[in-house]
């Protein structure tokens, strides 16, 4: 791929083709700062191609419509304030969507009171796994 072309691919969801990828978290990166996705799209280039066959995909309606509506041209964002650490903390943890996975979610909603304090469980063959909390708390997060 062109750098244009992984440019799309990762800040606005869209395939060499045209096409929205499916789960592509292009929402989160498209948060983060040109040279951040320039970064990205460089550690990309270091990693051995892997030939894979990817399926056809086909969506019924209206999940088909919908799909296409999803992507949107890469905003490219400032750095953030380094000194800032909150405003530093933020900005990665955004990018990555930490808050999707460590964060329980009730009907569909996460529960902002307990955001990033992990529980959210995961059915695996033969088990469940449980994201970890990541809250600065020292007996239970990563405060210690």
């Amino acid at each position: 791929m062109s750098d244009g072309e992984l440019l799309k691919a990762i800040a606005s969801g869209v395939g060499k083709d045209g096409k929205a990828l499916l789960l592509m978290p292009c929402q989160s990166f498209d948060n983060l700062s040109h040279e951040d996705v320039a970064s990205i799209m460089d550690y990309m280039r270091t990693l051995q191609t892997i030939e894979n066959q990817i399926a056809e995909t086909s969506l019924d309606f209206p999940l088909n419509l919908l799909v296409r509506t999803i992507p949107a041209p890469h905003q490219s964002h400032p750095e953030p304030d380094t000194p800032n650490l909150l405003a530093y903390g933020k900005y990665p943890t955004n990018a990555g969507t930490c808050i999707e996975c460590h964060t329980q979610h009730d009907k569909g909603e996460m529960i902002p009171v307990i955001a990033f304090a992990g529980g959210v469980e995961f059915e695996m063959p033969g088990e469940t796994l449980r994201s970890a909390n990541i809250t600065p708390d020292e007996v239970t997060g990563i405060g210690a």
